[in-house]
């Protein structure tokens, strides 16, 4: 399957996320294996946006990178076609708890968290 990197760096986040409830076991396992190959994807594009503000950039008073005004156009531009840019993954896909596993349990996903993975989740049916 193809992802944007914004993409790719949201279903981070979402899986980071996710990896805070307490899940079936089976379920967990797949949660922490697929958090590290989206982590490891999405930390090669977060070092790529790092050179981007190292390169438009100027350090402040508190050594942390702004970038100024005057750069901010081309920088934007520069950010916005990293972030489009289409990584084809062969992720394998995780299968959540159905509803009445969670309610049984009380757990709450999301809707955000869900969004994010909507690419990574394989349906209940």
């Amino acid at each position: 399957m193809k992802l944007k990197v914004a993409e790719i760096l949201g279903a981070n986040e979402a899986l980071a996320q996710l990896g805070e409830i307490d899940l079936p076991i089976s379920t967990s396992v797949k949660v922490a294996r697929l958090r590290k190959i989206v982590g490891d994807e999405a930390n090669i594009h977060l070092g790529l946006r790092q050179d981007l503000f190292k390169k438009h950039g100027k350090p402040n008073k508190d050594n942390q990178i702004e970038v100024p005004k005057a750069n901010m156009e081309a920088f934007m531009k520069e950010l916005n076609e990293l972030l489009v840019q289409e990584v084809e993954v062969d992720w394998p896909k995780i299968k959540l708890p159905d509803d009445e596993y969670c309610k049984e349990k009380g757990l709450n996903i999301k809707p955000n968290v869900l969004t994010a993975l909507l690419e990574l989740i394989e349906e209940n049916k």
